[in-house]
């Protein structure tokens, strides 16, 4: 399932989705805000491409499904749509303006790997024009030797 069929799943605030990827079983968006004030485990919030907005979502282990989540299962009621959806009827237990200021307030966690991307990338093209510019034939070996160290200082500051 991906997630814009996963989000479809969303539109009633009364009931809380939760999908199974690998061994964790994840929550979006207002289902995640619900997970995050119950257990207050961490959300990341990242820019999805294929859909073209940011998606919150919470994850946990199967294994605290089964304990931890146990007893909020039996006062709500838990139904199995498959053995990678489980359906949960709480109520409308979110507030939305609540959630949008909380998903508003969140960092996106793939910024940071984005900008240390464009960091690296600047960096490589910022040695390979120092190396380009050496002038290797005037040079002598003292020469190239501190060029070497200046190109290693520049990479492990």
């Amino acid at each position: 399932m991906n997630i814009t069929e996963k989000l479809e799943f969303l539109k009633n605030p009364a009931d809380l989705h939760l999908f199974k990827e690998g061994v964790f079983w994840v929550a979006y968006e207002h289902n995640a805000y619900f997970i995050w004030k119950m257990k207050g485990y961490k959300p990341n919030k990242k820019f999805i491409k294929s859909i073209q907005q940011e998606v919150v979502s919470v994850g946990f282990p199967e294994n605290v499904l089964q304990t931890q989540f146990l007893d909020f299962q039996l006062q709500y009621g838990t139904r199995y749509i498959s053995e990678n959806h489980i359906l949960i009827e709480i109520g409308n237990q979110t507030d939305q303006n609540e959630f949008q200021k909380w998903k508003n307030a969140l960092k996106n966690t793939n910024n940071t790997n984005q900008i240390s991307i464009n960091t690296l990338l600047q960096n490589e093209k910022t040695l390979a024009e120092q190396i380009l510019h050496f002038d290797l034939s005037n040079a002598t070996p003292i020469d190239c030797m501190n060029f070497i160290n200046q190109l290693k200082s520049s990479i492990n500051p």
